[in-house]
C-alpha cells in the first residue's frame, strides 16, 4: 500500500516543483495569481512585484508593467534588472527617461550587458557616439564575440569619421557572422536589430490568438504593431497599424506610429501624411508635433524642424525630448546660444540628461566663442 502510494506521490511532487520552477524561472501571465497571492502574504516581496510586472511586459501591457517594476524598484532599490526593463518600456515613449533607468541600472551593476547595449544605442540615436562606443567597448570587453557589437560599434565610428576603427569594426562584425558580409554601416535608422527570439516568437503568437478571438480589439492589433516596430519589422507594424485606424478612423496614435515607421523608412512624405492626420484627429496629443520635428530635423531643413519642435512645447512645455532635439537643430544651424538655452531647458526637466549634454553645452559655447571671436 505505502509503495502504492509513493509511486502516486512522485510524479505529483515532481509536477509540483515543475510548476514552483516555472513561476519562479518563467513568469508568464497563468501564474499572475501566485504572485499577487505572495504579495498579499508579504506585500514587501519586491521580487514577486517584479515577477508580476513580467507576465505584464511579456503581453505588452506597459502600463501595469511600469507600475509594478517601479514597486519593486521602491522595495529594492538596488534591482537592476527592473530598472531595465523599465528602460526597454520608456524607449517607447520617453527616450530620456529609458536612458535614465539603464543608466540607473548600470551604476547598480556596471557590466549588466543589457543595459549596456541599449543605453550605446540610445546614445547613437541622440548622437552622442563617443558615450555610444564607450558603452559598446565595456560590453565587447565582457563578451569580446559579438558580432552585432562590433557592428554597432562601427556605425558611431563611422559618424565620428574615425575611419580606420569603422572599417576594423566592420570587418570583425563579417568574420564573426556572415549577415554582415553582403550589407553595409550606413549610419543612424541603419542600426541592425537581431532576429526574434523564443521570447518575441511567444508574444507575436499571444497577440494571434487575441487578434482571432476578436479582430475589432483595436489595442491588440496596436500592442503587436508596437512588438513589431522594436524589432525593425516595420513592414509588419505599418499592415497592424493601418488595421487600427479600419477599425477606427479617429485613433490618432495609429496614425502617429505608423508615421514614425515611415519615418525610420526614410518614405517622409508618408511619414508627414500620417503626423499631419494625427494632429486632424487629436490637436493637443503632442508627440506628431516632435515626430514632424524629427522628419524635418533628419532632412537637413531646421527651420521647420525648429517650428515643429516649438509647437510641441506649446502644447506640453515639460517635454524634454523637443527642447533636445530643438537644440540639435540650432546646433546645426550654428546658433550654438540658443541650441544651449534648449538643452538647458531639457536638463531643467530631466536632470537624467545632463550626463549626456554637458559635453555638448560646453563644445557649444566654446564654438559660439570662436564665432564671436573670428567676427571681430
Amino acid at each position: 500500500m505505502n509503495r502504492k502510494i509513493s509511486l502516486i506521490l512522485i510524479p505529483t511532487m515532481l509536477l509540483a516543483i515543475a510548476i514552483i520552477l516555472q513561476i519562479i524561472f518563467w513568469p508568464v501571465p497563468q501564474f499572475r495569481p501566485a504572485y499577487k497571492l505572495i504579495i498579499k502574504i508579504n506585500s514587501n516581496s519586491g521580487w514577486a512585484y517584479k515577477q508580476l510586472a513580467k507576465t505584464h511586459f511579456l503581453v505588452k501591457d506597459d502600463g501595469w508593467a511600469a507600475r509594478y517594476f517601479t514597486q519593486a524598484i521602491e522595495l529594492n532599490p538596488n534591482d537592476f534588472e527592473a530598472f531595465t526593463y523599465l528602460g526597454f518600456i520608456y524607449g517607447q515613449f520617453d527616450r530620456l527617461v529609458s536612458l535614465n533607468a539603464f543608466s540607473e541600472a548600470l551604476k547598480i551593476n556596471p557590466d549588466y550587458l543589457p543595459a549596456l547595449l541599449n543605453r550605446g544605442i540610445l546614445y547613437s540615436e541622440y548622437k552622442v557616439y563617443q558615450k555610444a562606443i564607450d558603452d559598446f567597448t565595456h560590453f565587447l570587453q565582457i563578451k569580446p564575440n559579438s558580432a552585432d557589437l562590433y557592428y554597432y560599434r562601427s556605425l558611431a565610428y563611422k559618424e565620428l569619421n574615425q575611419t580606420d576603427k569603422y572599417v576594423k569594426d566592420y570587418e570583425r562584425a563579417a568574420q564573426l557572422d556572415k549577415k554582415y558580409k553582403n550589407s553595409y554601416a550606413f549610419g543612424l535608422g541603419g542600426w541592425k536589430v537581431p532576429a526574434p527570439g523564443a521570447g518575441y516568437q511567444k508574444q507575436l503568437d499571444y497577440y494571434a490568438r487575441l487578434i482571432e478571438g476578436n479582430p475589432d480589439d483595436i489595442e491588440s492589433w496596436n500592442s503587436r504593431a508596437k512588438l513589431w516596430m522594436s524589432l525593425g519589422k516595420f513592414d509588419q507594424a505599418i499592415e497592424d497599424f493601418t488595421q487600427t485606424v479600419k477599425i477606427n478612423p479617429g485613433f490618432a496614435r495609429g496614425y502617429n506610429n505608423r508615421g514614425a515607421c515611415f519615418y525610420h523608412k526614410q518614405d517622409y512624405a508618408k511619414a508627414i501624411k500620417d503626423y499631419n492626420k494625427a494632429i486632424e484627429m487629436a490637436p493637443d496629443f503632442v508627440m506628431p508635433y516632435s515626430n514632424m520635428g524629427n522628419v524635418y530635423l533628419e532632412q537637413g531643413h531646421y527651420d521647420e524642424a525648429i517650428e515643429w519642435y516649438k509647437k510641441a512645447v506649446e502644447i506640453n512645455p515639460d517635454f524634454p525630448d523637443a527642447y533636445f532635439n530643438c537644440g540639435v537643430a540650432y546646433r546645426e544651424m550654428g546658433k550654438f546660444k540658443e541650441a544651449v538655452e534648449c538643452w538647458e531647458k531639457c536638463i531643467k526637466l530631466n536632470p537624467s540628461s545632463a550626463g549626456m549634454l554637458r559635453a555638448e553645452i560646453e563644445n557649444a559655447r566654446r564654438k559660439e566663442k570662436e564665432c564671436m571671436n573670428s567676427n571681430m
